[in-house]
């Protein structure tokens, strides 16, 4: 569904060049619905695969699975209650201001948990680039490490947590990095 949207807007712009960034879980999404000529280039941020998306790009080695630490497995029991106290720790370590992650934590919903991801007809062809962040506590850097060489990607570190971007300061800076990533051949 997140696939589909995305290709509707992407149909829907008059843009001739498209840069597909996929944050965390949103790495399962960019490389669906492919087709667009005018999409260049993926980028994964802390893409936390799963791994059946994984296999349609990696053949000839094991796909890694995902530890997604602190939250995966302590979310079964009570995933509403036990993300907003392993939140703040885990995924928003990097936000500065105490109202504001309070902000973010209360707006956090409960999402259901999928076993099976849709099926992806092909991995796109495209050049690809990956963000590893290394203070990330949610999605451990050697996990991500692993998933970048699985995909044969020399990943790129950032100093931030798994929602740098909720951090002002670093949400610049990994603006910026996006643009360098986007130009790089």
């Amino acid at each position: 569904e997140h696939a589909e949207r995305l290709k509707r807007a992407e149909d829907n712009t008059s843009a001739s060049e498209i840069y597909r960034v996929g944050w965390s879980w949103g790495a399962n999404v960019i490389p669906r619905a492919a087709g667009s000529a005018a999409v260049k280039k993926l980028i994964f941020t802390a893409g936390a695969f799963h791994p059946a998306t994984l296999r349609h790009k990696v053949k000839s080695r094991p796909v890694p699975e995902s530890k997604h630490s602190l939250i995966w497995e302590a979310m079964r029991t009570n995933p509403l209650r036990t993300a907003r106290e392993v939140a703040p720790y885990a995924l928003y370590n990097d936000v500065e201001s105490v109202p504001r992650l309070n902000e973010i934590i209360s707006s956090l919903r409960q999402h259901p948990r999928r076993e099976l991801e849709p099926g992806l007809v092909h991995f796109p062809d495209l050049p690809m680039e990956y963000i590893l962040m290394t203070n990330d506590r949610t999605l451990l850097p050697e996990s991500q490490r692993e998933i970048a060489e699985a995909l044969g990607i020399v990943p790129v570190e950032f100093d931030g947590g798994h929602a740098a971007m909720y951090s002002e300061e670093k949400a610049k800076k990994l603006a910026r990095l996006y643009i360098h990533l986007a130009n790089k051949n």
